[in-house]
């Protein structure tokens, strides 16, 4: 009887180690998407006047259209150089209200303060930082 007991209480136990370790909400890598394009909330151009990347100090200029795309510009000063770029609403995805993550190239991501002033991406192809950007 106590045998039967131990092996019941050992079975509910493990049952629960079982369930929680295989609930990782809070692993990226397992979230999944809830639909595409960045909510038109956050229309507008997002920029920041200077942020050290890769290629040297550059400007970061992100338009959010209400397609649900994002142009790219991006001017770096030590060079004189600018590069231009475009996402389609279909190449991002979206997570949450604030969050989204491109599912072209890269993989940047996509942060927007909850009030929508401002817009943080993670990229690694043009800085080890996070870049922060101010709404104009």
């Amino acid at each position: 009887m106590m045998t039967k007991k131990i092996f019941l209480f050992t079975l509910l136990v493990s049952s629960f180690l079982v369930i929680s370790c295989g609930n990782d909400s809070t692993n990226p890598e397992t979230e999944k998407p809830i639909g595409t394009g960045i909510d038109t909330k956050y229309v507008g151009t997002y920029e920041n006047n200077a942020a050290e990347g890769k290629n040297g100090t550059m400007q970061v200029i992100y338009e959010v259209t209400t397609d649900g795309g994002i142009n790219t510009t991006i001017n770096y000063y030590s060079n004189g150089q600018t590069y231009t770029g475009a996402l389609l609403a279909k190449e991002i995805d979206k997570y949450s209200d604030t969050k989204y993550k491109s599912s072209f190239g890269a993989g940047e991501t996509f942060e927007f303060s909850a009030d929508g002033s401002s817009l943080t991406i993670t990229s690694p192809s043009i800085s080890d930082n996070p870049i922060v950007l101010t709404k104009k």
